[in-house]
């Protein structure tokens, strides 16, 4: 022990005194002495945390050679009391070194080879833990699970069984529910407990990673920025483990070239049964498809929008939004040809085609911000004319919420300049509902362009009356100050106002 203390000494004053340091044959010679049947676990214990200084020790040339060697030793310790928390803080130490990827790769052989079912339950359990503190990005699931599905869900030992299932239900808070096609050959008695799991777990969301991995350094912790762009997806990562579990699908060669025509049939049951044959195509491959759908979709589509019968119409606003939520993409060129017709179906007095026409715009923001930005905003002028209280209100509603938390998250809005002239006629609204919304909509558009850009507006476009009724509203917001500044695209607007 009193070795082990001298050689982690010796060692940082090595690398203190730029001497080298090669963490391999270091690893090569504890394993020769003391070994790593080593039974004083004080000893073992102590060599493990050179292991873990070694990786975390940015200047030292770690490779994963030295990490290959000592990551059987590693995992056969993950069974005993003494010695799983040194044991367990050395993986660590390398998958932030590398990856946790990395790192489950090269202990997978050893975990499969365990016999004790003591230590099959501890690595289930590290395993779990591993999922929770580091996330999922970056890492390919399926072989994970087929080893967990051999090793634990399928051992003979209740406690293995037990941690295994622990573990498909932080993988089911993960990566959703359909996880389960992928282990549903056990027996139905496990296949049952696996379930029950599920339901418990139900989606509860994951937990903030608290540990970085150098090796995936180059793209952000969260995953989900702003593209900036027309890429369709607010999704840049690129890590979405969903992606080898279940292939995403194209959906044109699914649903084929007919279905367009028989969207626009004059029979309402043709029209119906296109419409169904869509969903199905989606359920058949689980929802996952690739966001090269068609402008041929959406425009066959948008004319469903308009259809006599209501039900089809409400069908179909909840496949827009579907198809954005399956394939986490909502391209710009695409919104934009809906985008209008979608808005305006908020004024429908049948409430189940409002409430699609929602969840079709809720869709889209969340899957793209420049969807948002450069399909939805710029129609709601035109939809704004309409004077129906129900979209007037939905929609100032819709806008205020999806801003108000970007603003929250990011502290950036959109330009808004093109809402004003609009929310003017909102602010004046005989439904108090319309004239609250607007008043929120009014706060983001001040942030947006700045007050006194709004103020001259509203001293510009409106007289008499108008004037007296919305100016003090503006006023309100004096001492707010603007994030961006829309002074060009103010100036243009108004100046088509007075043309």
């Amino acid at each position: 022990m009193e070795a082990m203390d001298q050689l982690k000494e010796h060692l940082g004053d090595q690398l203190a005194s730029g001497s080298p340091v090669q963490p391999e044959l270091v690893i090569r010679q504890l394993a020769r002495k003391p070994g790593w049947k080593e039974s004083n676990f004080q000893v073992n214990a102590r060599a493990f945390q050179i292991i873990e200084w070694m990786a975390g020790e940015g200047s030292l040339d770690f490779n994963t050679g030295a990490a290959a060697l000592c990551a059987p030793a590693l995992v056969d310790k993950l069974g005993d009391i003494k010695l799983k928390g040194p044991a367990s803080n050395a993986l660590v130490s390398i998958a932030q070194r590398y990856t946790l990827k990395f790192v489950i790769g090269i202990v997978e052989p050893s975990i499969r080879n365990q016999k004790s079912p003591k230590v099959i339950a501890d690595c289930m359990a590290w395993l779990d833990a591993q999922i929770l503190e580091f996330g999922v990005k970056g890492l390919v699931l399926r072989p994970i699970i087929n080893m967990v599905k051999d090793v634990g869900l399928q051992s003979s030992n209740a406690q293995a069984r037990t941690k295994a299932i622990t573990f498909m239900g932080t993988v089911r808070r993960a990566v959703g529910p359909s996880v389960i096609d992928l282990i549903d050959d056990l027996n139905p008695q496990l296949l049952q407990l696996v379930e029950a799991e599920f339901e418990k777990v139900g989606d509860q969301p994951m937990p903030e990673p608290i540990h970085e991995q150098q090796g995936l350094s180059s793209t952000s912790a969260s995953g989900n920025v702003s593209n900036g762009g027309d890429g369709g997806s607010n999704n840049v990562d690129g890590g979405d483990p969903m992606d080898d579990l279940f292939p995403r699908q194209d959906l044109n060669a699914l649903i084929g070239p007919t279905v367009y025509k028989r969207l626009g049939d004059n029979n309402w049951k043709e029209r119906k049964a296109a419409l169904d044959q869509i969903q199905n195509a989606l359920e058949s491959v689980k929802h996952r498809i690739q966001p090269n759908i068609s402008p041929d979709l959406y425009t066959a589509l948008k004319q469903r929008l308009q259809d006599p019968n209501k039900n089809l119409v409400a069908v179909a606003l909840g496949l827009l939004g579907t198809l954005s939520t399956d394939s986490n993409s909502a391209l710009v060129a695409n919104i934009r040809l809906v985008a209008l017709q979608t808005i305006q179906c908020l004024a429908d007095k049948k409430v189940q085609v409002r409430s699609a026409a929602l969840t079709a715009l809720s869709a889209w923001a969340a899957a793209n911000d420049t969807a948002v930005d450069q399909a939805v905003l710029p129609a709601v002028p035109n939809a704004l004319v309409d004077n129906s209280p129900e979209l007037r209100s939905s929609l100032l509603r819709w806008i205020a919420d999806v801003l108000g938390a970007r603003q929250t998250k990011s502290g950036k809005l959109p330009d808004l300049s093109s809402l004003i002239s609009p929310l003017f006629s909102c602010l004046q609204d005989r439904a108090a509902e319309v004239r609250k919304q607007a008043t929120r909509v009014l706060s983001l558009t001040v942030a947006s362009c700045g007050f006194e850009a709004v103020h001259d507006a509203c001293n510009m476009q409106l007289r008499g009356a108008a004037l007296n009724t919305v100016l003090p509203m503006v006023e309100e917001f004096r001492n707010t100050i603007g994030i961006v500044s829309a002074a060009n695209s103010l100036s243009a607007n108004t100046s088509r106002a007075r043309a």
